[in-house]
């Protein structure tokens, strides 16, 4: 029975699990139930202080696999990037994401970004794309918001990548809980 409750959170049968719901199941939810919301930030370089913030949007197909969108913007605080080659000092990007938490809060992570370079001198715009995979864990902050912490590992193939100079980030993140968007319950005493 416990091997039952471990993997249904409920059943009328056990030995007819057709109308048996699962617990990964967000089966009853409303669309807003299931929207999380949050963001990311790392810092690209400390000489000069070049940090990217990432809000991002996503929908929970069930309570562990979520996909969803963002942006990303980049923020120099300084002349440039020492580096040998030219680090983008600006990254306004949009991005696609998709997370899969596997076992106690770790889940598996994939982005795709695609960032726009400008205009530089006899060049038109440039697009770059990068595609990060990694690990990651949640670790709960309050009831309604997670914090989150992931290492990525980037599949872009160019020596000198203008817009991330180096292959693993770090990324520190919030997110909404499970709980954030739950419509409160309202309990009706029919005796009243």
């Amino acid at each position: 029975v416990s091997g039952l409750f471990s993997k249904y959170s409920s059943f009328s049968n056990s030995n007819d699990l057709s109308d048996a719901k699962k617990r990964t199941s967000l089966e009853g939810k409303t669309f807003f139930e299931r929207i999380v919301l949050g963001g990311t930030f790392n810092v690209v370089s400390t000489s000069p202080v070049s940090i990217d913030f990432a809000p991002q949007v996503g929908y929970r197909f069930n309570s562990l696999f979520t996909v969803g969108v963002g942006m990303n913007y980049r923020a120099t605080f300084g002349d440039s990037i020492n580096y040998s080659w030219h680090v983008s000092s600006r990254n306004i990007a949009v991005k696609s994401f998709a997370s899969y938490e596997f076992i106690n809060s770790w889940f598996f992570y994939g982005e795709s970004q695609f960032s726009s370079l400008g205009k530089t001198e006899g060049r038109k715009n440039e697009w770059n794309a990068n595609y990060f995979i990694g690990l990651g864990k949640k670790f709960l902050v309050h009831p309604k918001l997670h914090m989150t912490l992931t290492a990525l590992y980037n599949l872009n193939s160019e020596t000198q990548n203008q817009l991330y100079p180096q292959r693993f980030q770090i990324r520190v993140g919030f997110q909404t809980s499970d709980l954030a968007f739950r419509k409160k319950q309202v309990n009706y005493d029919p005796n009243r």
